[in-house]
């Protein structure tokens, strides 16, 4: 049996045990960064310029269960997670960069993750 669930396809029955996109999140960086779309996000914290922590609702099963992937502007070299500040199962801090490695806002910033939940 096939679901679609919120932006990610289930097989079988239970959510927990299958490999799906289990969040994504469209950041609207700037003087006040916000939340503009997101599935399975639970709060968005704003930590300063390029600095972003994205909690979920549903964890997923461990913090080696999931990768997070994430995209920015042409100016910055990527979305990234945080060095020093890897994954939880329950979050992810997410940085922007540009060339010379100084964080900065990126407007949209996107994230996915993808894992077993």
């Amino acid at each position: 049996m096939t679901r679609q669930i919120g932006g990610g396809v289930l097989a079988g029955s239970s959510v927990r045990s299958t490999s799906i996109v289990g969040m994504w999140a469209v950041i609207q960086a700037g003087e006040t960064g916000k939340l503009h779309s997101s599935f399975n996000v639970a709060s968005y914290t704003d930590n300063g310029a390029g600095d972003h922590t994205l909690t979920y609702n549903i964890s997923f099963a461990s913090a080696s269960d999931y990768v997070v992937v994430g995209s920015a502007n042409t100016n910055v070299t990527g979305a990234y997670t945080a060095d020093g500040s890897p994954p939880a199962a329950g979050s992810a801090r997410i940085v922007t960069a540009n060339t010379s490695a100084a964080l900065v806002d990126s407007d949209p910033t996107t994230v996915i993750a993808v894992g077993r939940r």
